[in-house]
């Protein structure tokens, strides 16, 4: 099956439209799942040498936050950054699989 540019672009979109519409607390139950989940799916996109440029920021800023005690606040960076870091790898896989040729 053959991806257009235009195809890859809708399929990240509406995963961000998706993704920021679900409850921060179906992502995660509390702050360090939070976190460990960020972590996890930033390793899983950084193995594929694919990370968006904000991504890991996103997690440091959430993990600075949960040490001051702003747990709504590091809730919503870290969901934040296992998001990005879930749509690098699904834009990876959606890369790998467009044909490239004329």
């Amino acid at each position: 099956m053959r991806m257009t540019r235009t195809t890859s672009a809708f399929v990240l979109a509406a995963g961000l439209t998706l993704g920021s519409a679900l409850p921060l607390t179906a992502a995660a139950g509390s702050v360090d799942q939070a976190l460990d989940q960020a972590a996890a799916a930033i390793a899983k996109a950084k193995s594929n040498d694919w990370i968006w440029r904000d991504t890991e920021k996103f997690l440091n800023e959430a993990q600075e936050a949960a040490k001051k005690g702003n747990k709504d606040e590091a809730m919503k960076l870290a969901t934040k950054a296992r998001e990005q870091a879930e749509l690098a790898v699904k834009q990876y896989q959606i890369e790998q699989e467009t044909d490239r040729s004329l």
